[in-house]
């Protein structure tokens, strides 16, 4: 599956996997509401305005849901 990054438009392929959808959010990939964000934008959105991004456990539902809707579960 891929996913994509809502400030950039970074991708990142992967095999749609708990293990894996577990190092990518190791790795840096965060959400914020729906919106996924690479770990570049992340560091910088952070930085430059304040955002907290919603965590490990949101960045899971929005990476489940960009999956069903992929139709890879």
């Amino acid at each position: 599956m891929q996913i994509q990054c809502n400030e950039c438009g970074a991708t990142q392929l992967f095999k749609y996997s708990e293990k894996n959808v577990n190092s990518l959010i190791a790795f840096g990939w965060s959400s914020y509401g729906g919106k996924l964000y690479c770990p570049e934008c992340v560091e910088k959105t952070d930085d430059a305005t304040g955002l907290v991004f919603l965590g490990a456990e949101n960045t899971r539902a929005v990476i489940d849901s960009i999956a069903e809707r992929q139709d890879v579960l």
